[in-house]
């Protein structure tokens, strides 16, 4: 195989991590019966300017600013570019290049069957998932590797809060971060 070919297979691989990551979590919204759960957390602690209320939510919770995420993760990322949907934030983070590429996805109203749900998906998806303790109530990590590069999700659940984040990063740097975004919920 050259290795434009490789290189192609890599960024695929990778690119499925990311894929169910947000998958994940866009099905989830619909398992809790699209009512929302009155969440007494916020994140808004770590907010930049990219802040919002999620439709139905009691509490405002907020994508972190970059310079959090690139604190917590070593990178030099823009963003959050942010979206909402129903009782979900999506905040994205980039650089010029796709594999120092960062997302968070904040729900509000979760419960331990939605985190069950999403843990599900990522197993669907032929990912291996490995259990992290202290982190939040729940949580979990499973990556993806192709040759030298490594995706992490970490999803954590803390109360009614639950948190999805993805990027190329090690695992002690991922559950810094997602530590960061639950310890203001």
């Amino acid at each position: 195989m050259t290795s434009l070919a490789m290189r192609a297979v890599s960024e695929w691989r990778l690119r499925r991590i990311f894929l169910a990551a947000f998958c994940i979590v866009g099905i989830s919204a619909c398992s809790s019966g699209g009512r929302p759960n009155a969440a007494s957390s916020t994140a808004a602690a770590v907010a930049g300017p990219a802040s919002g209320r999620v439709a139905g939510a009691l509490s405002p919770i907020s994508c972190p600013s970059s310079s959090v995420v690139d604190q917590a993760l070593g990178t030099s990322l823009s963003g959050p570019i942010t979206s909402s949907s129903g009782l979900l934030i999506t905040c994205k983070y980039a650089s010029g290049n796709f594999k120092a590429s960062a997302s968070i996805v904040l729900q509000q109203g979760a419960n331990p069957a939605i985190f069950g749900s999403n843990v599900k998906r990522l197993q669907v998806t032929g990912l291996t998932t490995t259990t992290i303790a202290g982190l939040g109530d729940l949580a979990v990590e499973a990556s993806i590797e192709s040759g030298p590069d490594r995706v992490i999700t970490v999803v954590a659940m803390h109360g009614k809060l639950l948190v999805t984040a993805t990027a190329p990063a090690s695992l002690p740097a991922l559950e810094s971060l997602v530590s960061q975004v639950l310890a203001v919920s």
